[in-house]
């Protein structure tokens, strides 16, 4: 958990359920950097599904890199999931 002026960050480095700054991380290893109007989500170290909680208004922009990965919505709650052991990058934006 690191918070600054601009930035916050809640990393999980397992499995267990993680929570800061109303940011939920579930499932596997996975990290989220935060700003009030962008948001990244980067998930690592397997191929479970990751879910996470964000507050209310994000998007996504796009998936980055070359990595596959599926992204399901519901509400404020994004289940991801890569096809590999590999890490994948998801962007969000909140207008």
């Amino acid at each position: 958990v690191f918070q600054s002026a601009e930035h916050k960050v809640l990393t999980a480095f397992g499995t267990e359920p993680t929570e800061a700054f109303g940011i939920k991380l579930a499932g596997g290893p996975a990290e989220v950097m935060m700003t009030s109007t962008n948001c990244t989500l980067t998930i690592s170290g397997g191929a479970e599904t990751r879910h996470v909680d964000l507050p209310k208004g994000w998007s996504v922009r796009e998936p980055l890199g070359s990595k596959p990965v599926t992204v399901r919505q519901s509400g404020d709650t994004y289940q991801m999931e890569v096809k590999q052991d590999e890490s994948a990058t998801l962007e969000l934006v909140r207008p």
